[in-house]
């Protein structure tokens, strides 16, 4: 009895994590992207506090390409992605400006993370083409962009329309 019972505990756990990697989706559908910025077209016209202590209004963004970046230093596929976002933007014959807004409760863990990309990467962060914000209360993060799950990025028009909504890393 004790056998079947051990066994019986093992394919419960086997079924509960396999439903819950189904569930866990790191990205969307173009479908699904489609609808989310169909919901919202024009971005909101939020203020974030920048991790140096200033303000940014996101419509002051207009006329830039803009890739609205959520992440966390603790977050391991964000740090795994990040320094190809400065590499793609630097490279990218468009200008676009990476607002990365950091959901990190502690802004110093956001900062200790920078380091080494502000001086891989100087001239991006020197020349705005980097702007960092902090969010450590999730108003922005989860409150307006309904951001759950770390990186998420949204890709912006010059003209403030939400074009595309990435959940997970971007692999294009």
């Amino acid at each position: 009895m004790e056998k079947y019972t051990k066994l019986l505990i093992v394919v419960i756990v086997v079924a509960l994590t396999l439903a819950a990697a189904w569930f866990d989706r790191t990205s969307i559908t173009p479908d699904e992207s489609s609808e989310i910025v169909a919901q919202n077209p024009v971005a909101p016209d939020v203020t974030f506090t920048l991790l140096d202590g200033g303000t940014l209004k996101l419509h002051s963004l207009a006329g830039h390409k803009v890739l609205l970046h959520f992440w966390a230093s603790w977050c391991a596929p964000c740090r795994a992605e990040f320094s190809g976002l400065l590499t793609r933007i630097q490279h990218d014959p468009d200008h676009p400006i990476l607002l990365a807004v950091s959901g990190d409760v502690n802004a110093e863990d956001a900062k200790r993370f920078l380091v080494p990309y502000q001086h891989d990467f100087k001239t991006l962060f020197e020349n705005g083409s980097v702007i960092v914000a902090d969010d450590p209360h999730h108003d922005i993060i989860e409150g307006v962009f309904q951001t759950f799950q770390y990186p998420e990025t949204i890709v912006i028009n010059p003209d403030l329309t939400m074009r595309e909504k990435i959940v997970g890393t971007i692999e294009k």
